[in-house]
């Protein structure tokens, strides 16, 4: 139940980061306030959405909030949609004949997906961390390069200087393939 009242902000214009105060500033300019409007509005908590201000205007500021909101992040959907694609032809062609490469366990971790295998009753995948975008666009570039390249040695390569990763960065984890 609403009170009529705007939610105010947890913490004034002027305890903002000087970053995040420029930012802000420099994004509701554009929609012609001036500055002592936007720290008003701020402070009142009727300044409206923040989240373009925040550079999320049509990105989830979380990927897996794609997934919730479908409809407004369609084009984000769109193009994480093609990307998990690509990543995942990229690692069948770089891991899929190492045996004990598993595909649906690989492009689950592509996707995002815990496996459910070992679940009671079937229950549904649950959705982990996605992956970054610029992450997957980095694979996909380094990837490519060693497939197009000569003679590429899986035993002989140095994958970590060789894609550039650390295998203990959560945020690469879209590459087990086991």
């Amino acid at each position: 139940m609403s009170t009529g009242r705007p939610k105010r902000p947890r913490k004034p214009f002027s305890k903002l980061a000087p970053k995040t105060q420029e930012r802000k500033l420099k994004h509701f300019r554009k929609l012609g306030l001036s500055d002592s409007q936007i720290r008003g509005r701020y402070n009142a908590g009727t300044l409206g959405p923040q989240s373009a201000a925040r550079g999320h205007r049509a990105t989830p500021e979380h990927p897996g909030d794609e997934r919730r909101n479908q409809e407004r992040y369609a084009k984000y959907g769109e193009k994480r949609s093609v990307l998990e694609a690509q990543v995942i032809e990229v690692k069948k062609a770089l891991f899929g004949d190492i045996y004990k490469f598993r595909s649906t366990r690989s492009d689950n971790a592509v996707k995002g997906i815990k496996s459910v295998a070992n679940r009671p009753g079937g229950a549904k995948p649950k959705v982990d961390k996605l992956p970054k975008l610029e992450r997957m666009q980095k694979f996909l570039e380094k990837g490519n390069e060693l497939l197009a390249g000569p003679e590429f040695s899986r035993e002989d390569a140095d994958w970590e200087a060789l894609l550039d990763i650390s295998w203990d960065d959560p945020d690469w984890a879209f590459l087990f393939y086991h």
